[in-house]
């Protein structure tokens, strides 16, 4: 693989970088710790230390946090990946947090879901909040 080097340390290859076919537009923040493969596009997101991004990857309006991994074909929008999560290929995520340590199985669509716990023990909630009752906004867990 070719990578454009900003720092010569790093993950099991020893670098840290950005793949020169690789778009990042100027709104988004990448440390300069993070390994970002092939034909990813990042529009107005942050990508935080350690992050691992797998090719053909999409992100935009997101926040990722330190430790996250990202696999192959993943579309994410408008999301929040916290510490240490990983997103397994061709998933696609809009309008959703991944709390920590969280893995997201390959192929998964998620559409404003919140997702905590563990593969076995996964629990998904929906906050709908598009309808008022007199005591104000419920929630619907699912």
């Amino acid at each position: 693989k070719q990578w454009y080097q900003r720092r010569v340390r790093g993950f099991e290859d020893g670098v840290f970088g950005v793949h020169q076919q690789t778009q990042i537009c100027k709104q988004s923040r990448v440390s300069e710790e993070v390994v970002i493969d092939a034909k990813c596009s990042i529009k107005r997101s942050y990508i935080g230390d350690g992050v691992k991004i797998g090719p053909h990857t999409k992100i935009a309006d997101c926040v990722i946090m330190a430790g996250v991994t990202i696999e192959s074909n993943v579309t994410l929008a408008n999301c929040v990946i916290c510490l240490g999560a990983v997103i397994r290929s061709k998933s696609s995520l809009k309008d959703c947090r991944v709390c920590d340590g969280f893995e997201v199985r390959g192929g998964s669509e998620y559409t404003d879901e919140t997702l905590i716990g563990d593969e076995d023990n996964m629990m998904s909630f929906n906050i709908d909040n598009s309808h008022n009752s007199s005591s104000g906004d419920e929630n619907v867990m699912r």
